[in-house]
């Protein structure tokens, strides 16, 4: 059988070795340590604990990962009322501009209309179609599409 040993205090000057004699000597583990005693050390500190603090331990883990799920689910909710209010904009935009549009065409219809009903009474009047056209400020295909 063979045991190794090292002293503590003969140790070369190595990163690694720095950090397991660190650990031995304080029980703390240094920042630049290797993820492997990293982890060493924290089952070491939870195999220690007592019972009731090992369930403090779990009671609080589980409180922080609980408020962890809680936030991330505000969150997604916040996102959702974003995205709705977003769409309801959208919507409204949309309505506000076709009504606008239908406004508009309501109102160019009238305008043709009072445009017919003005060329009618010129030609009844007696005027040509081409003193007509000037006055109105119309072409001749413009004119002939009014009058039909």
């Amino acid at each position: 059988m063979q045991i190794g040993f090292f002293e503590l205090q003969k140790v070369p000057d190595s990163t690694v070795l720095r950090a397991w004699r660190i650990f031995f000597l304080t029980g703390k583990v240094a920042d630049d340590a290797p993820e492997y005693l990293k982890a060493a050390a924290g089952i070491i500190r939870w195999v220690n604990l007592t019972p009731k603090e090992r369930r403090m331990v779990d009671y609080l883990t589980r409180a922080r990962q609980d408020r962890k799920n809680q936030d991330e689910y505000i969150r997604e909710e916040a996102r959702a009322v974003e995205r709705a209010i977003a769409d309801q904009r959208v919507a409204a935009e949309r309505a506000a501009r076709e009504a606008a549009e239908d406004r508009l065409a309501a109102e160019l219809a009238e305008v043709r209309e009072r445009q017919a009903l003005a060329v009618r009474a010129m030609r009844i009047g007696g005027y040509a179609d081409s003193h007509i056209g000037d006055l109105l400020n119309l072409s001749e295909a413009e004119l002939a599409a009014i009058a039909n």
